[in-house]
């Protein structure tokens, strides 16, 4: 079954304008090669998610997505 998301909107720190697209594009990479559960959930909130502003894109990204997926998981089983 494949999973979609109709919409994402990531709310980044003030500093990351200059990389916000670039991450969240790499946010929905990340979610586009997991496996997510079958389910359907209307609305999602995720947050607030802690990132190192030092990281590179890819791993805050990867950070961001995992707190998305373990909140998708979640909600599904809810």
């Amino acid at each position: 079954m494949t999973t979609e998301i109709g919409r994402l909107a990531i709310t980044l720190p003030a500093g990351f304008e200059g990389r916000a697209k670039h991450i969240g594009r790499l946010v929905g990479e990340h979610l586009a090669d997991c496996a997510l559960p079958a389910g359907r959930l209307a609305q999602l909130g995720v947050g607030p998610v802690r990132v190192d502003a030092r990281r590179s894109d890819r791993a805050i990204a990867e950070h961001i997505a995992q707190s998305i997926r373990a909140a998708i998981t979640q909600g599904v089983r809810s």
